[in-house]
């Protein structure tokens, strides 16, 4: 039998590495000594990624933030910037794959060695799978030409890809602060991309985002002072053979991001962001296996493949909120409030799945910055429970909400949670189909009493008799059987 070719992507179930980097930091002269710590923020940016057989290599930055009350009665800030380096055993990755990947900051651990040194040792969390690009063949059925057949078939939908292309975009803006600094001292950076959209032309796609960029910083006068700006950013990317009729996807990463002051004026500042984009172009793809069959008057021998294949999901949506009310003491106000979803905590019953709500705020009677992590169980119905064992599910924070109450924070946060569009299928398919005449084509009647793990399809098969034809002459108005039931079998 002919095949027909699909060129699709071979990928992995996702992987999770923990790596971590450890450091001694030490107080510059020009900062006074270190009563205790408030606050920690780590960012690691990977600027490049060698892919080898067997191996992946990792090159990054990583921006520390480290906050402190100083024996001055203030909160100061110590900035450092390290290296990162880190090799990655993979037998499934060859110099031809690309890599898919999510990296976050899973745990920092800072203690104070003394007045002028601080231990640091950060855990990062590395979830990504490998991706190759493949050829599925499958049977071409359209080529056989077959009369009185009966067929159990199914539809599946995949995604046959055309191409994946890569650019790189940079932003360089000025942004304007609400009060004067001569060295930016950073309490928390947190980038995000959003709203990516894609455009298609003619064998290229332009690919438009928004990176908004959180900002929590003291100026001249030790005041915490926060900013929030969003930047467009846009590339092309270029893929022989995109027309309109194809579809499109684009991943962005942020690989650096430096912010400087602006020697010129004091109330602004240059941020500095680079970027890599990857973009792939694809249609969604509907064909027709044929699981079983068999042939009114005739013998088919048929010999069966079994593979495992990435299909298209059209996807499941819904959308939850998830309200909490948090008590804080001597709450006063908030200056960022940074909510993630994360994995098992310790403190969280054995919950698999939380909200992390980072939290800076004002507390009364104390410091004017203080710190908080607090987790929130996301409760999940059992059919998603269900989906999430099977890491087919993804979840996304739509929309964040808090309000003030005396001491208390009270949350609204709305998630969204979707199947993923591709999964993992073993499908059992026909592969080839030998035709010979029936022996045996005498008209007979007779009465067959339904046996345990008995269906319409396999009673049907057995005696070379039409499906429907069987339900029509038997009274039946579904497939469903009981055991002990009788049908009346013609030929």
């Amino acid at each position: 039998m002919e095949k027909k070719l699909f060129k699709t992507k071979k990928t992995t179930q996702n992987k999770v590495k923990y790596f971590d980097i450890s450091t001694d930091i030490i107080v510059p002269d020009s900062k006074p000594d270190i009563v205790n710590l408030i606050s920690e923020d780590a960012n690691l940016f990977i600027y490049k990624t060698d892919i080898l057989n067997s191996k992946i290599r990792l090159d990054g930055n990583i921006n520390l933030y480290i906050s402190y009350m100083s024996d001055e009665g203030e909160v100061k800030v110590i900035n450092s910037f390290l290296n990162l380096v880190e090799q990655i055993d993979d037998q499934d990755v060859t110099e031809k794959s690309r890599i898919e990947y999510n990296i976050d900051t899973y745990c920092i651990d800072a203690k104070v060695l003394n007045e002028r040194k601080v231990s640091v040792k950060i855990i990062f969390k590395y979830e990504y799978r490998v991706e190759t690009d493949d050829v599925l063949e499958l049977p071409d059925y359209s080529l056989v030409s077959l009369e009185n057949v009966e067929k159990l078939d199914r539809i599946i939908k995949i995604k046959e890809y055309l191409g994946t292309g890569y650019s790189k975009a940079s932003i360089k803006e000025t942004i304007k602060l609400d009060s004067e600094i001569t060295n930016i001292d950073i309490i928390n950076l947190d980038t995000k991309i959003k709203n990516i959209e894609n455009k298609i032309s003619i064998n290229k796609i332009l690919t438009k985002a928004e990176i908004e960029v959180s900002l929590i910083y003291l100026d001249d006068n030790s005041r915490i002072m926060t900013k929030k700006e969003k930047f467009p950013v846009s590339a092309f990317v270029d893929i022989d053979g995109m027309n309109d009729k194809i579809l499109a996807d684009s991943t962005y990463r942020v690989k650096n991001v430096k912010i400087m002051n602006d020697s010129q004026n004091k109330n602004e500042f240059l941020i500095e962001i680079d970027l890599d984009i990857c973009s792939s172009g694809f249609c969604i793809k509907d064909i027709e296996v044929i699981e079983d069959l068999y042939i009114l008057g005739k013998d088919a021998k048929v010999s069966r493949e079994l593979k495992n294949i990435l299909v298209f999901n059209e996807g499941v949506k819904e959308e939850n909120i998830i309200n909490q009310r948090i008590k804080i003491d001597g709450l006063v106000s908030i200056y960022d409030m940074n909510v993630k979803i994360s994995g098992k905590d310790e403190n969280s019953n054995g919950n698999d799945l939380n909200l992390l709500v980072q939290l800076y705020y004002e507390k009364e009677g104390m410091s004017n910055l203080s710190y908080k992590e607090i987790y929130i169980p996301i409760m999940l119905k059992d059919t998603w429970n269900k989906v999430l064992i099977n890491n087919n599910i993804k979840i996304e924070i739509v929309e964040e909400k808090y309000q003030i109450n005396n001491e208390y924070l009270e949350l609204e946060i709305k998630i969204e949670l979707k199947t993923n569009e591709e999964s993992f299928l073993d499908l059992t398919y026909i592969d080839t189909i030998e035709i010979k005449d029936r022996i045996d084509n005498e008209s007979k009647m007779c009465m067959y009493f339904i046996k345990k793990g008995d269906s319409i399809w396999n009673i049907a098969k057995d005696f070379n008799v039409s499906k429907d034809e069987l339900m029509r002459i038997n009274n039946l108005e579904s497939e469903e059987i009981k055991f002990g039931d009788r049908l009346f079998i013609v030929k």
